[in-house]
Order: structure tokens, then C-alpha cells, then sequence
């Protein structure tokens, strides 16, 4: 936010191998989405990384 960010893309991995969300992948989601809008950011994607396939 001190360089001017408006947006931000969350990633983080799954090293068994499944890209589907979690119920508290989907929590955590929300949550920063309301944090994010709070100081004015907008959340524009998030990533689930796994060997072999990505999902966003």
C-alpha cells in the first residue's frame, strides 16, 4: 500500500496434489477479502498451486 497497490493475487500450495479448495481454504478467502476491502484493496484472484495442476 506505501507504493500505491490497489489489488493484490493470493497463492498458496497444496502438496498432495488436489487444487480443489478446502472448506478453510474458502474461510481464509473470505476473510481476506473483507480485510483487504476494509483498507481499500481489492483481492483479484487466488491460487491454489499443486504438482501438476494450478487452479485459481
Amino acid at each position: 500500500m506505501k507504493r500505491g497497490a490497489v489489488s493484490l493475487v493470493l497463492a498458496h500450495n497444496h502438496p498432495n496434489g488436489h487444487v480443489q479448495p478446502s472448506e478453510k481454504d474458502k474461510t481464509l478467502t473470505r476473510a481476506i477479502v473483507l480485510a483487504a476491502d476494509t483498507v481499500g484493496l481489492r483481492v483479484l484472484a487466488h491460487l491454489i498451486i499443486s504438482p501438476g495442476a494450478t487452479r485459481c
